[in-house]
């Protein structure tokens, strides 16, 4: 059979995990494959015509889409434009339709739904459908039968060492690392331990929380390795390996092995995420050692009451001032991200988040606008709350240039400023020898009203 997977990631420079491993299981039982890519930057400019030649010429016995949140209205209007030229039935998975298959067949748009890991689910569809054999008891996949919905549970977690390499030809990996400036992702691991109130972590842990297997597994690490070979044989410039895994020093048994053999047979810089519980002296000087230039912290906010009632995220500063130092101390560069705009966030949290970032001094950081993503706890919190601006919700396509919460004109407004400025904020802390220079700068914009403000936005 072929399948025409379709991926949107119209603003984010990336490929998907999971259409690599789904391709790759479908390839290797025999099907064809191909992408769909819709991303500004890989092919600009292109248009509902173009898709609709693909999908003509390609003639898919299924279309396939992988969807996060953000995405999902536009997904909308690429698949009402495909199935005007295709009669194939079409799948809706990813991490939007495993929260809420119910709604996503309510659509009306997609004739399945792939509620939690699609490899086994999706082969076992693809198989049923080239034998005419019938669809709508596979563990995993929801279908609507007669106005009624069939919530099939899900099937087993995917036994990761088990399966294929992943299909990176799929994508046109050599404009994405182009593009990326060298840069090429993979991951190690699957699967993430914690529960925080904005993440859809939590929704995936009680799918299965059931299941006989951990949630989180490894790859097997010669297969990683071989993985990357492949990478650095099949395509050109790359120079630094991004391993995206939720917690990619969890398990230090496992990264010391790891990291021995990557250091010995791949020898690029790399970048990774971690938790500051996890970064210990010993483990900063593994990863410095190996060639990592980089290590990503979620800390979201500097205020412990914010993290642990609001966010669900339990460190103590002081928990992360150590794993800072220990960085600092090692040579370890740092990314703090933080979010601004939280529910139940007071000005003196902000301030908090400010003073902690002037303190632990990251190599660098970012900060975004809080998103509640629907069926998240953080979204049930907002949502009690009376903060979600609906309008504002529907006309976003990510959280890193405007909020969709509503905290009235005065609070608003000084979010907006914040989101601007909050890095002079920081420097007024952390550096005395600007510190008046940006907080001239901070008293000038602070003293704007909104009609001003607006005005001042552009030239900022």
């Amino acid at each position: 059979m072929r399948v025409l997977f379709v991926f949107c990631n119209f603003d984010d420079l990336g490929s998907s995990e999971a259409v690599c491993f789904l391709s790759a299981v479908l390839k290797q039982h025999g099907h064809e494959t191909r992408l769909i890519h819709l991303n500004k930057e890989i092919v600009p400019g292109w248009s509902e015509t173009d898709m609709q030649r693909v999908a003509a010429a390609y003639r898919p016995s299924l279309i396939a889409f992988s969807v996060v949140s953000n995405q999902y209205k536009h997904v909308k209007a690429v698949v009402g434009a495909l199935r005007r030229v295709s009669d194939a039935p079409t799948i809706c998975g990813g991490i939007h339709a495993t929260c809420q298959p119910g709604e996503v067949l309510n659509d009306g748009l997609f004739d399945y739904v792939c509620a939690g890991e699609g490899e086994a689910a999706l082969l076992e569809l693809v198989t049923r459908l080239e034998m005419g054999a019938r669809t709508d008891d596979i563990p995993g996949i929801w279908v609507k039968r007669d106005g009624q919905i069939r919530r099939n549970p899900p099937g087993p977690l995917t036994d990761v060492r088990r399966l294929p390499m992943r299909d990176y030809d799929i994508f046109d990996m050599q404009r994405l690392i182009d593009l990326r400036h060298g840069w090429v992702r993979t991951m190690t691991s699957r699967g993430c331990t914690y529960r925080c109130s904005y993440c859809y972590n939590h929704v995936l842990l009680a799918l299965y929380a059931g299941a006989d297997t951990p949630f989180v597994r490894r790859y097997d690490i010669g297969h990683v390795i071989g993985e990357l070979k492949h990478l650095m044989a099949s395509y050109r410039n790359i120079e630094v390996v991004n391993f995206d895994d939720d917690i990619f020093m969890s398990d230090v048994a496992y990264l010391r092995e790891f990291l021995v053999r990557y250091r010995d047979e791949i020898d690029l810089p790399f970048v990774c995420n971690g938790h500051v519980r996890h970064l210990t002296e010993p483990v900063a000087r593994l990863l410095k050692a190996s060639g990592c230039h980089l290590v990503r912290f979620g800390l979201e906010s500097g205020s412990e009451r914010v993290r642990s009632t609001v966010l669900n995220r339990h460190m103590t500063n002081e928990e992360i001032r150590r794993a800072f130092a220990i960085a600092h101390d090692t040579g370890l560069p740092t990314l703090a991200f933080m979010q601004i705009g939280i529910p139940y966030e007071r000005p003196d949290d902000r301030s908090a988040t400010l003073d902690l970032l002037a303190e632990i001094k990251p190599s660098r950081f970012r900060w975004f606008f809080q998103f509640p993503f629907p069926h998240t706890r953080l979204h049930d919190m907002a949502e009690r709350s009376g903060l979600i601006d609906r309008g504002r919700m529907a006309a976003l396509d990510g959280f890193t240039e405007a909020s969709c919460l509503d905290f009235r004109e005065q609070d608003n407004l000084a979010l907006e400023k914040l989101h601007r400025t909050l890095h002079w904020h920081v420097n007024v802390r952390a550096f005395p020898a600007t510190s008046r220079y940006y907080a001239s700068l901070i008293e000038h914009v602070e003293a704007l009203g909104r009609r001003d403000w607006q005005k001042a936005c552009a030239e900022l």
